[in-house]
C-alpha cells in the first residue's frame, strides 16, 4: 500500500510538473484517432428508454444468478498447482520412508521435564487408536525413546517384583550365582539421554527450556484425510479444556491429559475432577462450549487412556500446567489469507462509498455517469466468476480493487471531455495495454496468477464497454 501510494503521487507530480512543459500546446489528432472517436456515434447511450429499464431488470436478474453462485476458498493450497506426478511420487517416497508432516504437529510445553514427558505420553496415548483405525500412520516423539521418571519408576517396580521371582527359580534349580543378578538400568535424565549419540535423529523434537519452561513437539506420520486433521485438532481442544487450539488462557494454566482441569487464578472460575466437571467463568472471547465440553469419542473406551499413577503428585502437576497446541500450517496461512481479503472487501466497499462522495464535488448531478458503470463492471466480474465456479481469493480482491480504480479514470476521462478524440483514443489504448499485462495472467497455470489475470481481464473490459455508453449521454464537457 505505501508503495502504491508513492507511485501514484509520483506519477501524478510528473505529469503536473513535467508535462506542460515537455509536450507543445496542442497535439495533432493522429489518423487512427479519428477511427476510434467514430465509435463514439453507433455506441448506444443511455437515454432511460423502457427498453433500457427492461434491460436492466434482465441484467439484473443475470449478475444475481451469478452472485449466488459465488463462493470464496481462501486455503492456500487451491493457489498451488505442482505436477500432479511429481506430488505422488514425493506421497509415495514419504510413505515408504515414513517420514512426518512437516506442516502439522503437536506442540506441547511444561515447566518441567517430568511434566513434559508426562504430558507426551498423555498425549501419545491418545494417537493410538487413531494408528489402530488407520487414520494415522505412526508419530515420532522423544516420550517414545525417554519414557518420564514415573514411567521410569513404574517399570522398575515391576523389574524388582520380577527379581524376586528370578532369585527364587536360581535358588530352587541349582543355578550359577549370578544369573539372577539385578540389572535394572538407572532412571535416565533428558540430559543422558541428548548425550547419546542414539538421539540424534530425534534431538530437534526436543526444544528444551524456552521462556520459563520446556518444550517438545511431537510429529504425525501418514497425516492425509482433512477429518483426520480436524480430528486432531478437536484433541488438541479437549486436551487444552478452555482455551482451544493455539490459544492461552491467561493467567490459568490448562490440562493436558484424560482427566482435564482447569486451574484458574484465585478469583476465575472453579476446579472440578474429570473432563465434564471443568466449570470456568467465561471470558469474553472464550468459546461459550467449554463450561460444557463434550466428551469425545476417543475418550469413551480406550482402555489406553486409564491414568497412570493416579494420585501421584507429578502427574497431578502435570495435568495442571502442561500446554497442547495444534500447529497446522496450511489451515494458519489460509486463515491469514481470509483474514486480509476481508480487509480488502471492506476497503473496496469504504472506496465505493467515499468515491461519489469525493466526485460530487466536481461533478455534482452528474456523478451517477461516473459511477454506475464502475459498479455494473466490479458486480458483473463477479458474477461470470460464479457462473464459471472460479472462487473469490485475495488476489481477486486485490485485482478488482485495481480495475475499479481504473474504471473511475475511464469514465472521469470521458465525462469531462466526452467529444474528444485524443481522450477515447488514450483510454482505448490504456485498456488495451492494461489487458496486454495483467489480461495475460489469465492464461496462467498458477492458480493465484490465473485468478489475478481472469479479474483484471474481465473487470477492465466491462469499465471500457461501459463508460462511454453513459459518458456520451451529455453533451455538458466539465472543464
Amino acid at each position: 500500500a505505501t508503495f502504491a501510494v508513492f507511485g501514484i503521487f509520483g506519477a501524478w507530480a510528473s505529469v503536473v510538473l513535467f508535462y506542460p512543459a515537455l509536450l507543445p500546446a496542442t497535439l495533432p489528432l493522429p489518423k487512427r484517432a479519428g477511427a476510434v472517436a467514430r465509435l463514439l456515434q453507433y455506441w448506444p447511450q443511455w437515454r432511460g428508454t423502457r427498453w433500457q429499464w427492461g434491460g436492466v431488470l434482465l441484467l439484473g436478474l443475470l449478475l444475481g444468478g451469478g452472485l449466488l453462485q459465488l463462493r470464496a476458498d481462501d486455503d492456500i493450497k487451491t493457489l498451488f498447482n505442482g505436477d500432479a506426478a511429481l506430488i505422488a511420487e514425493q506421497r509415495e517416497v514419504s510413505e515408504i520412508l515414513q517420514l512426518p508432516s512437516p506442516a502439522q504437529m503437536f506442540l506441547i510445553r511444561a515447566r518441567s521435564e517430568e511434566e513434559l514427558l508426562i504430558a507426551e505420553e498423555r498425549l501419545t496415548a491418545r494417537l493410538r487408536p487413531l494408528m489402530a483405525a488407520g487414520q494415522l500412520s505412526g508419530f515420532e516423539a522423544v516420550s517414545r525413546w525417554l519414557p518420564s521418571k514415573e514411567r521410569q519408576s513404574e517399570i522398575q517396580s515391576a523389574q524388582k517384583k520380577l527379581q524376586a521371582s528370578r532369585e527364587a527359580l536360581e535358588k530352587e534349580l541349582e543355578l550359577p550365582a549370578g544369573w539372577a543378578r539385578d540389572s535394572s538400568p538407572k532412571i535416565l535424565t533428558p540430559k543422558d539421554w541428548l548425550a547419546s549419540p542414539l538421539s540424534q535423529p530425534l534431538r530437534a523434537l526436543w526444544l528444551g527450556e524456552r521462556e520459563g519452561g520446556h518444550a517438545s513437539m511431537v510429529l504425525l506420520k501418514g497425516l492425509a484425510d482433512p477429518q483426520t486433521t480436524a480430528t486432531l485438532a478437536a484433541l488438541a481442544e479437549e486436551f487444552s479444556a478452555v482455551c482451544g487450539v493455539n490459544v492461552v488462557c491467561p493467567p490459568a494454566p490448562i490440562v493436558c491429559g484424560v482427566n482435564a482441569v482447569c486451574a484458574p487464578s484465585p478469583d476465575k472460575g472453579r476446579v472440578g475432577e474429570g473432563f465434564g466437571a471443568v466449570q470456568p467463568e467465561t471470558t469474553p472471547g472464550m468459546n461459550s462450549r467449554v463450561q460444557n465440553p463434550p466428551q469425545s469419542p476417543l475418550v469413551r473406551g480406550e482402555a489406553a487412556l486409564q491414568d497412570v499413577g493416579a494420585g501421584n503428585e507429578a502427574v497431578a502437576a502435570a495435568e495442571k500446567t502442561a500446554f497442547v497446541d495444534w500447529i497446522d500450517q496450511p489451515r494458519e496461512i489460509s486463515r491469514l489469507m481470509q483474514s486480509y481479503r476481508h480487509l480488502l472487501t471492506k476497503t473496496l466497499l469504504a472506496a465505493c462509498l467515499l468515491a461519489p462522495l469525493l466526485l460530487y464535488v466536481f461533478f455534482r448531478k452528474a456523478v451517477w455517469r461516473i459511477i454506475t458503470p464502475v459498479l455494473v463492471a466490479g458486480l458483473a466480474t463477479l458474477a461470470i466468476m460464479g457462473y464459471l465456479h472460479i472462487p473469490v481469493q485475495l488476489l481477486s480482491i486485490l485485482a478488482l480493487l485495481l480495475t475499479i480504480g481504473m474504471g473511475v479514470d475511464y469514465a472521469i476521462f470521458l465525462q469531462a471531455r466526452q467529444t474528444h478524440a485524443h481522450t477515447l483514443l488514450a483510454t482505448t489504448l490504456a485498456a488495451a495495454l492494461t489487458l496486454l499485462s495483467f489480461g495475460l495472467l489469465a492464461l496462467s497455470t498458477t492458480p493465484a496468477l490465473r485468478a489475478l489475470g481472469l479479474t483484471a481481464t474481465l473487470g477492465v473490459t466491462f469499465s471500457w464497454l461501459l463508460t462511454p455508453m453513459f459518458a456520451a449521454a451529455t453533451t455538458k464537457t466539465v472543464s
